[in-house]
């Protein structure tokens, strides 16, 4: 017959491998932002995502990612039912728990009607257009301050409620020449029109001037929130050394934001 102590111990492994067994599991959320982060339901991953696998399966965890609205997200993280959110800026969310190295970069662009005469010159030029926007994103600063400014001129801005098809309403409502124009980052928007019907409908209208860094933040109520921050810098950091890291990027027919090396 076991003893008492023998029970005890045995009842004890139990739980510590349960408990172990949970804490390895590391669960990511974004929003569809293909190729950043893709649709779940699709089986669509995105290159932060795949970079997210690489870095934490290799160090014995189990990594799972569901997509969503972004709002949904935030909820999610700031609920303690995710890890990270992934492909977010600083001043999205900035009580959580950013790495040190960036795992994207975005650059942002503003897209038009194929016949349209108006072209981005800094944000006094918004002035002349009637704007399209997500309503739950922050923008880049260079134009932050002109939509918060318009936000409730129907004249000047017109919000899309977030959800998992923005892009696609913001194109339609360019092609269908709802809006007068729409600024999204340059990847973003080129891989969706690879498969758009409405690629011939709208083009490029001019930059920001600056690009954003993008990020895989961690809940700060995580206990190895720090810990999981600095493992992603430095497997990011020897992804890029050995060309794992350019291997994921080709798959999505993208240049190291960092680098721009192939």
């Amino acid at each position: 017959m076991p003893s008492f102590l023998s029970i005890v111990l045995f009842v004890w492994l139990l739980l510590g491998c349960g408990m172990r067994s949970w804490a390895d599991t590391l669960t990511f959320e974004a929003d569809p932002y293909m190729p950043y982060t893709g649709d779940s339901d699709k089986g669509e991953t995105g290159f932060m995502i795949d970079i997210v696998k690489a870095v934490f399966e290799a160090k014995g965890y189990t990594v799972s990612y569901q997509s969503s609205s972004w709002s949904g997200a935030l909820h999610d993280i700031k609920e303690g039912r995710a890890t990270a959110l992934v492909g977010l800026s600083k001043l999205d969310a900035p009580d959580l728990v950013f790495p040190k190295t960036e795992q994207g970069r975005a650059q942002g662009a503003f897209y038009v009607p194929f016949d349209s005469g108006w072209k981005y010159a800094g944000a006094s030029s918004l002035e002349g257009v009637l704007l399209g926007i997500v309503d739950d994103y922050k923008y880049n600063p260079e134009v932050g301050g002109y939509i918060a400014k318009n936000r409730g001129n129907s004249k000047k801005i017109r919000a899309f409620v977030g959800g998992t098809s923005n892009l696609a309403d913001l194109v339609a409502a360019v092609a269908d020449k709802k809006i007068g124009a729409f600024v999204e980052d340059r990847n973003v928007v080129s891989y969706f029109l690879k498969s758009s019907d409405k690629a011939d409908k709208l083009i490029e209208a001019g930059k920001l001037s600056s690009t954003t860094d993008l990020y895989v933040a961690f809940a700060p109520s995580l206990l190895n929130s720090q810990e999981l921050a600095a493992q992603l810098s430095e497997g990011l950091a020897a992804m890029r050394a050995d060309g794992r890291l350019q291997t994921i990027l080709d798959k999505y027919g993208l240049t190291d934001w960092a680098t721009g090396a192939h």
